[in-house]
C-alpha cells in the first residue's frame, strides 16, 4: 500500500483512523524532525509533517483530530509519557518516539526483545517491520 499523506486540506478525511502504533518526531529529532508516521489497524500507513509538510505544515489542532491521544502525552526535556491507559510510549532515541496501543504493545515488545538490538537506533529502523508483521502484513 502507498503511504497517504495527511495535511491541513485533507486531515478531515482521517478523524476516525483505527490507530495501533504512530511515530513522533520532535522538531529537532534526527531523521525527519516534525514527521509523524501512523499505521492503523489494517496496515495501512500515513504521514503527516508539522514543521514542513506539502503543500503546508499540519496545525497541532488538526493532527490532534487525527490522533486524539496526542493531547495525552507529556514531553518533558528527554522524555514522553502517555496518560492515556490505552497508549504506551517507546524512546525510538535521538527525538524520535513511537506509541503504541495496547493491543499490540505485547506482542511489540516480544519481538523487539527477540531480535536482541544492541545499539540506539536499531529499533527506530525496524519498528515499522514489526508493526506489519504483528499485523500479518
Amino acid at each position: 500500500m502507498d503511504t497517504i499523506e495527511i495535511n491541513d486540506t485533507n486531515y478531515q478525511s482521517f478523524t476516525r483512523l483505527h490507530i495501533v502504533a504512530f511515530s513522533f518526531a520532535r522538531g529537532s529529532a534526527m531523521g525527519e524532525p516534525g514527521g509523524i508516521t501512523i499505521i492503523d489497524a489494517e496496515g495501512q500507513d500515513y504521514h503527516a509533517n508539522y514543521l514542513h509538510g506539502r503543500p503546508r505544515p499540519i496545525t497541532t489542532e488538526h493532527l490532534c483530530a487525527v490522533i486524539p491521544v496526542l493531547r495525552r502525552l507529556n514531553f518533558s526535556l528527554l522524555a514522553c509519557q502517555s496518560d492515556d491507559a490505552e497508549w504506551e510510549t517507546v524512546d525510538l532515541g535521538y527525538g524520535n518516539y513511537l506509541v503504541l496501543n495496547k493491543s499490540i504493545s505485547p506482542a511489540f515488545h516480544k519481538a523487539e526483545t527477540e531480535a536482541h538490538f544492541t545499539q540506539l537506533g536499531q529499533l527506530y529502523q525496524a519498528w515499522e517491520s514489526i508493526v506489519y508483521r504483528l499485523l500479518g502484513k
